[in-house]
C-alpha cells in the first residue's frame, strides 16, 4: 500500500468517525427535544389540573357563602 493510499484511507476513516460523532450528537439533540416536549406537556397538564381544582374549590366556597 502506498503512502498516498494510506493517507487517503486515514482521511476516510477520520471522515467516517466525524460522521458518526455528528449522528450521535443529532440523536442526543433529538432526545433532548423530545424530553423537553414531554416535560412541557406534563407541566401543561398539571397546570390545567391545578386550575380545575382551584375552580372547583372556588365554586364550593361560593356555594357555602351563598
Amino acid at each position: 500500500m502506498s503512502a498516498l493510499d494510506m493517507l487517503s484511507e486515514k482521511t476516510n476513516w477520520k471522515f467516517e468517525i466525524k460522521e458518526q460523532e455528528l449522528e450521535v450528537r443529532r440523536m442526543e439533540l433529538e432526545f433532548q427535544k423530545r424530553k423537553y416536549e414531554a416535560e412541557a406537556e406534563e407541566r401543561q397538564a398539571r397546570l390545567e389540573l391545578d386550575m380545575e381544582e382551584r375552580k372547583t374549590i372556588l365554586e364550593l366556597l361560593k356555594d357555602r357563602l351563598s
